[in-house]
């Protein structure tokens, strides 16, 4: 059984600092309140069930450029998989 990974608070503070991610904009991805989000990543709410979810929203969009990307959010090789 496979485990999902749950980044933790500095983890994912070092993504959206590696990213040039402003924290209101995952905010808004994500859709919490910011000031709950800065709670979490300050490590003053433990928020687990959020962390996944940031987790999987970093994950999901970590690898394929913003360009490359169709208007339902699907990468070039996913396109090409639903075509073929």
């Amino acid at each position: 059984m496979s485990r999902e990974i749950i980044m933790t608070a500095a983890e994912i503070r070092m993504e959206l600092a590696k990213r040039k991610m402003p924290k209101k904009q995952l905010a808004r991805a994500i859709k919490i309140n910011y000031e709950y989000l800065i709670q979490i990543l300050n490590d003053q709410r433990k928020a687990e069930g959020k962390r996944r979810v940031i987790s999987r929203y970093l994950r999901k969009n970590s690898m394929i450029p913003r360009q490359a990307r169709d208007d339902e959010g699907r990468g070039e090789n996913e396109v090409k998989e639903q075509v073929a």
